[in-house]
């Protein structure tokens, strides 16, 4: 599994506690994703975090790209892709993920 990989089902873990408590971050993205110094992917910010359909109270909601005002699932889902798609540019296959095996048969990029 890639660091990327591993850090977005953390993110994902997190959003389905929520979602299972009827809450909705409503505003998912890289500034509110945060590694713990064990590299455990978590979710912080929880001001706009609301009920299902509750009016949002911030402009800036995911980076200004929810079209609606209310809080629900698609605004975490698009900010939840939005986090994804700029991890996958910060650390794009080509480069030797640390957690995966190496052509040596070591773990790590090093030999």
């Amino acid at each position: 599994m890639s660091y990327v990989d591993m850090c977005m089902a953390q993110v994902d873990a997190a959003l389905a506690h929520l979602h299972l408590m009827d809450l909705y971050h409503n505003d998912v993205r890289t500034d509110n994703t945060m590694l713990k110094d064990d590299d455990t992917a978590v979710l912080v910010d929880f001001d706009s975090c609301l009920p299902k359909d509750a009016t949002l109270l911030k402009g800036n909601i995911a980076g200004g790209h929810i079209t609606k005002n209310k809080s629900g699932p698609e605004n975490d889902l698009f900010g939840r892709n939005k986090v994804k798609e700029e991890l996958r540019k910060a650390f794009p296959k080509t480069i030797a993920d640390p957690l995966e095996e190496s052509p040596t048969g070591r773990h790590g990029a090093s030999g």
